[in-house]
């Protein structure tokens, strides 16, 4: 019974101590989205906001002077949003470049390794790999 109880609290605190280490990566990565959702957000709130300018505008609500400088003001705030929205989503594409490179460099060495022919010592013709005679001159390889 003691040594059940023990063996249940011992389970409980190695669980308490050890899940901090796997929580780490999960809330990085929902940082992550919730600030990708957040510029995504902001992103739609200044488009319905230039939409809505522009039709108080045309509605006659907003004098002219007014509307060109508020509309170049949330002109730019879309267009620093947007290289901003970009640039997150560039790391992830550049690190899936990476590895898109190196698979492709290891796929390439690994079908040389696989291409390798062998060449004849007394007439020096290419041979293929699995081959154990010269197809020139009939020598063994």
């Amino acid at each position: 019974m003691i040594s059940a109880i023990f063996i249940l609290v011992s389970t409980v605190v190695v669980i308490y101590v050890i899940r901090p280490l796997f929580g780490s990566q999960e809330k990085t990565q929902s940082r992550k989205v919730g600030r990708k959702r957040q510029l995504l957000e902001t992103r739609e709130s200044l488009y319905d906001s230039i939409k809505e300018l522009d039709f108080d505008y045309r509605m006659g609500k907003v004098e002219e002077d007014d509307y060109k400088a508020t509309r170049s003001r949330y002109q730019a705030q879309a267009v620093e949003l947007m290289k901003e929205i970009d640039q997150n989503n560039g790391r992830a594409e550049s690190s899936q470049d990476k590895i898109e490179q190196e698979i492709a460099a290891l796929r390439g060495s690994l079908s040389k390794k696989r291409d390798n022919k062998k060449s004849c010592s007394n007439c020096s013709s290419p041979a293929p790999a699995t081959a154990r005679f010269c197809p020139q001159c009939g020598q063994a390889i």
